[in-house]
């Protein structure tokens, strides 16, 4: 079931480094084992800032905000207004950019500014001037031999009509935000001429996780474009493939309804079990009703123990990074009692460590 997130996307970075401290996120702080963290994620407020609750209509005037939330300081604060439907948010493994797709347009935002500005990184419009195929990125890295940024891009992306695309280009960013077309390659990928928007780069950079096409997963060998087969044998779905942000080549892909995601096992072996968020995923509204359930947009963060994922899909979905087993509170919530129409704050619960 290849779904957009309709209403939230969430991305997270994990920043080792304690250089500050509040009492607003000291819960997110503790669950994550004392680390910090970025959170972006795309809001469509539903409440107005004294919890009163809005109408449908008022919302969707307004439009949707990419939101971010830094531990470091506490604060949240509104990146971008007036967004109509943004998609494949991601941040950079530095946690310096973070890019996100409107449109056939994809934009960058520098997230250590003290004021933060939107720039054109790549558009569809630009494909005949710089006589290139691909504009859309969908995933990034940093090579860590000398620390720099990647881009990963759709080539020849079918946004908004489709999320695939043709293959996969690889692109440096520079250090001031743009990107070196100069470095473009593209990648090689054996037996497959289409490829789904949504995969992740390992650390080394030598594996790529994926669906070519959607729903048929696998982890790209980078270096000779093999494709090794990583599905759940009785799974007729294979959606929003991730591979782990370390060198351990773990898996996943989500089970068909979105009630959980099949893990394949460290070191390429093939051992899979499956992880049901309707049990681990605890505090999640309407527990008892398994349509409540289902989740969209899961993506590991630069960290092997946590994720993020909107819950449940639909109309009032959510954003939660979560821990393989467990969650984290909602960082949007509508007062300790909150009218019709706003969502509560969830209670933090410690996740047991994943390795």
């Amino acid at each position: 079931m290849n779904r957009h997130a309709a209403l939230l996307s969430f991305a997270v970075a994990l920043l080792f480094q304690s250089l500050f401290a509040s009492a607003k996120t000291d819960s997110i702080v503790t669950f994550l084992g004392g680390a910090n963290a970025k959170f972006v994620w795309q809001r469509w407020a539903w409440c107005n800032e004294d919890y009163t609750p809005k109408t449908q209509a008022a919302a969707a005037t307004e439009g949707r905000s990419l939101m971010l939330l830094d531990t470091r300081t506490g604060t949240e604060r509104t990146l971008v207004t007036g967004l109509t439907k943004c998609h494949t948010i991601r941040i950079s493994r530095s946690g310096k950019w973070v890019t996100y797709i409107e449109g056939t347009t994809t934009y960058i935002i520098d997230l250590t500014s003290a004021s933060p500005v939107i720039n054109v990184l790549m558009a569809k419009s630009d494909m005949a001037k710089f006589d290139c195929s691909y504009w859309a990125v969908n995933a990034m890295w940093v090579d860590p031999a000398n620390g720099d940024e990647y881009l990963y891009c759709l080539d020849n992306a079918k946004y908004p009509s489709s999320t695939s695309g043709n293959g996969i280009y690889k692109v440096r960013l520079t250090a001031n935000g743009t990107a070196d077309r100069s470095t473009a390659t593209k990648l090689t990928i054996n037996s497959s001429s289409s490829v789904d928007e949504s995969f992740s780069v390992s650390a080394d950079g030598k594996k790529l996780g994926g669906a070519f096409p959607w729903p048929n997963t696998y982890i790209l060998d980078i270096p000779t474009g093999r494709l090794d087969s990583r599905h759940y044998w009785d799974e007729s779905f294979g959606c929003q493939a991730n591979i782990a942000p370390d060198n351990s080549y773990r898996f996943y892909h989500c089970q068909g309804d979105h009630q959980g995601v099949y893990m394949f096992d460290a070191n390429m072996v093939n051992t899979v079990w499956f992880l049901n968020l309707s049990i681990n995923l605890a505090g999640v509204p309407n527990p008892n009703n398994a349509l409540a359930m289902d989740f969209e947009a899961p993506r590991w963060t630069n960290h092997l123990q946590y994720y993020s994922a909107v819950c449940p899909m639909g109309d009032n979905n959510e954003g939660y990074c979560t821990g393989m087993g467990c969650y984290m509170e909602d960082t949007v919530h509508c007062g300790a009692n909150p009218p019709p129409g706003c969502k509560p704050r969830l209670t933090c619960s410690k996740c047991p460590n994943f390795s």
